[in-house]
């Protein structure tokens, strides 16, 4: 934690003076004088950046990975899950199908019923959600699949098409 505190210190520092330099040379060359009151501006510009930077490390530092750089931004996460159920609608009625995940030769990612079939949307019957256990099975979340209309259900009485989310 010490060499830690120390970098920031260093950091902080490296950044007051850097600041201040360049304010006082670039506010010397564009005006007449620098303006008033510069040190504790530039060590102010330098304390909120350390404290930004510290900031990020204390959050990479309770979970590390779960954020990448500032310019590597997601705002989405993925899961991988090892099993899944498919639910699907046939002729007989709602069924569930658990799939496990394997891995083929070149590094594929395939899931597999008890059988030894792989997933597949278009199987038997239509598929109308996949299930997923959560929280080291303590949470089962559904995901309803979007059904698409027939073309003829998407005409309005006008004949403009509309579309449904």
């Amino acid at each position: 934690m010490f060499p830690l505190l120390l970098l920031f210190a260093l950091i902080f520092a490296g950044l007051a003076v850097i600041v201040a330099a360049a304010s006082r040379w670039g506010q010397g060359y564009f005006y007449e004088r620098p303006v008033d009151g510069l040190a504790w501006r530039a060590t102010a510009v330098a304390g909120g950046v350390t404290a930004f930077l510290g900031l990020w490390a204390f959050i990479e530092a309770k979970s590390p990975g779960r954020f990448d750089s500032l310019f590597s931004f997601s705002s989405k996460e993925e899961k991988e899950f090892d099993r899944f159920w498919s639910e699907r609608k046939t002729a007989v009625g709602v069924t569930e199908t658990e799939f496990h995940r394997h891995t083929v030769p070149p590094g594929r990612v395939e899931y597999l019923d008890d059988a030894g079939r792989p997933w597949k949307r278009s199987d038997s019957g239509i598929v109308t959600a996949i299930i997923v256990e959560e929280d080291n099975g303590e949470q089962r979340r559904r995901f309803a699949a979007r059904r698409q209309l027939s073309a003829r259900s998407q005409r309005s009485e006008q004949g403009r098409r509309r579309s449904l989310c």
